[in-house]
């Protein structure tokens, strides 16, 4: 019977060393999950921080606009169907420009064309020294 009792007793301590060791390992796991947690708090709000900061400025800019001329430049871009069409514009036939196998060479003539026009118009209106013809 001692026998017994003594592989009892050394099973029970065996089970207390058993649960404290469960216990030690329980509790660095939650204080590790509560140092991520933490960590991970403190890198959200920085983000908050950050993100309301940026916000923040978009709006201050937006503030700082003149929303009248805002809309006055926007009414100028926009063609409305049926409206006014400036003579620059009826007097030009359409044309659709098709990008050759060349990329930007390809455009090479045609732009020398526009500008010895530009610069033939120049010289009609200006002479040498830069000064305009009457």
């Amino acid at each position: 019977m001692t026998a017994s009792v003594i592989i009892a007793a050394l099973a029970m301590i065996l089970l207390v060393i058993i649960a404290v060791v469960a216990l030690y390992v329980l509790r660095e796991s939650v204080s590790r999950m509560s140092e991520m947690l933490n960590r991970i708090e403190s890198r959200t709000r920085a983000a908050e921080r950050h993100q309301s900061h940026a916000l923040q400025t978009v709006l201050d800019r937006l503030m700082t606009i003149k929303w009248e001329d805002f809309a006055a430049i926007k009414s100028l871009d926009e063609d409305e169907e049926g409206g006014f069409t400036p003579p620059t514009y009826a007097d030009e036939p359409e044309s659709v420009q098709t990008g050759g196998d060349w990329g930007s060479l390809s455009t090479l003539h045609e732009r020398m064309r526009l500008l010895d026009n530009e610069q033939e118009i120049l010289n009609e209106d200006f002479d040498e020294s830069g000064e305009p013809r009457r």
